[in-house]
């Protein structure tokens, strides 16, 4: 996992607890450490490491999630070849291909690993939107690169969007690590976002992020991208997970802002108000409101995105307009929100 889990054995161990990895459950020990063994150098300069229990252990299967990542762009994304880098090099690893330039660690770091290590065998797996297994390739260590690419371009295919590319705000509910490795995805927000530079597209012109999910365990990576948030997701932050995790996956001249927190307001209520006056919208405001960014099948939108609602085929009207279900604190849980189901918007192909 990386610097996951504040870089701590037990913090990992956790995080596999909340996705109901247990013991138990799996029938067999759950070994955590951070240790690793140093294997040698990758032809980039980065220092390849290696899970110590896996180095001891008499074989190592490595399962990756084929998806699309919000620094590896071209080639490979997440998938095999970056577990293979990030997964079994854990904290030492992980800063270590990051300071090299991630890109070129993921091609590199492999070849080391691979060949001075213990794999066997790879599966690669890639999800549909709703994230369920769609395709699965079992390959050895020296098809993983190819493996990588093909996956990845069936995963793009189902990397869902927010079908406006003009927003005056875009309301998210939750940002975390078990919904993209940035918190919130790239690929939705938009890169600009997170590189500081290049394209406004799509051009949101304020990011509310309302919460953390429960199982990023207080990791706020990516909040830096929103513009405003709320006092309840800063106080549920963990400053050391978040720092590690920032401090981890920098690249050496890279930028920090992942991690800065934004202005925080009371509600949630507040936050979006503050958001819509900051936005200065020229006409009623373009406003949509989704879960989080891996999450995209329903959504909350103002009445002016409503005729290109009703003019889209993939869209699908659900309610009618009315007004957003704040209680009396001025929060709204997403539950609450598809409950009343006024001025929503399904999405799907």
């Amino acid at each position: 996992m990386g610097s996951h889990g504040g870089a701590t054995a037990g913090g990992q161990a956790e995080i596999l607890e909340g996705y109901g990895i247990t013991e138990e459950v799996m029938g067999c020990p759950i070994r955590a450490t951070m240790d690793t063994v140093r294997l040698g150098r990758a032809e980039n300069g980065a220092g390849v490491h290696y899970d110590r229990y896996a180095h001891e252990a008499d074989a190592t299967i490595v399962v990756g999630r084929c998806k699309t990542h919000p620094i590896l762009h071209e080639g490979n994304g997440s998938g095999l070849l970056k577990m293979t880098t990030i997964g079994l090099g854990k904290q030492r690893g992980a800063q270590e291909a990051h300071s090299h330039g991630l890109a070129e660690s993921v091609q590199a770091v492999p070849k080391v690993a691979l060949e001075k290590g213990n794999v066997i065998l790879g599966i690669n797996v890639v999800e549909n939107g709703y994230r369920q297994p769609y395709h699965i390739e079992v390959v050895e260590p020296q098809e993983f690169w190819e493996s990588d690419r093909r996956c990845l371009e069936k995963a793009r295919a189902f990397v869902a969007r927010v079908p406006f590319d003009c927003l005056d705000v875009l309301v998210i509910s939750y940002i975390g690590k078990d919904v993209s490795g940035g918190g919130m995805d790239p690929n939705v927000t938009g890169f600009w976002r997170a590189e500081g530079e290049g394209e406004r597209v799509p051009d949101y012109k304020r990011i509310v992020v309302l919460d953390l999910t429960e199982q990023t365990r207080g990791n706020a990576l990516g909040i830096g991208q929103a513009d405003f948030t709320t006092r309840r997701l800063v106080e549920k932050i963990d400053h050391r997970a978040t720092t590690i995790n920032m401090l981890t996956a920098a690249s050496r001249d890279g930028r920090l802002i992942e991690a800065a927190v934004p202005i925080a307001l009371e509600s949630d209520r507040e936050a979006i108000e503050v958001a819509l006056r900051a936005a200065v919208p020229e006409a009623p405001p373009r406003v949509c409101w989704i879960r989080s960014t891996d999450d995209l099948g329903e959504m909350w939108v103002s009445e002016a995105l409503l005729p290109e609602v009703r003019q889209s085929p993939q869209l699908e009207l659900l309610g009618e307009l009315g007004a957003w279900p704040f209680d009396e604190t001025g929060n709204a849980d997403w539950h609450s929100l598809i409950q009343g189901q006024a001025g929503e918007a399904a999405y799907g192909s």
